[in-house]
């Protein structure tokens, strides 16, 4: 069995986790998402758009 995982352990605190069920997610993101998509193998994909390799000016 594995050990839970705790957010304390990377210094964050926080009363209580929420876990959202994945149509929460999904529906929202390929609702409003203009890039986002779901996969064959059902994962949610977002694209994020064109990368220059460029640094964003401070």
């Amino acid at each position: 069995m594995t050990k839970p995982f705790n957010l304390q352990d990377h210094g964050i605190f926080v009363a209580e986790i929420h876990h959202n069920p994945p149509s929460a997610l999904y529906e929202p993101a390929i609702r409003y998402g203009k890039d986002a998509s779901i996969a064959e193998n059902a994962a949610l994909l977002a694209n994020s758009g064109v990368k220059t390799g460029l640094p964003a000016k401070p």
